[in-house]
C-alpha cells in the first residue's frame, strides 16, 4: 500500500485485510493507509 497498490475489490481502498498462511499461530492483519496531508491544505485550514 505503501506504492500506491490498490485492491479494486476492497470498499475502502485505504483498508486490506490479510491472513498470515502460518497454520500453527493464525493471524489477521487490517493493514491501514495513511494518507498524507499537503502543506498547502494545512495552511489553508489554520485561522487567519
Amino acid at each position: 500500500m505503501r506504492y500506491g497498490a490498490e485492491f479494486p475489490w476492497l470498499e475502502d481502498k485505504d483498508v486490506a485485510t490479510h491472513a498470515c498462511p502460518d497454520a500453527f499461530n493464525p493471524v489477521v492483519f487490517e493493514i491501514r493507509r495513511v494518507r498524507e496531508s499537503n502543506k498547502e491544505d494545512t495552511e489553508n485550514d489554520q485561522p487567519s
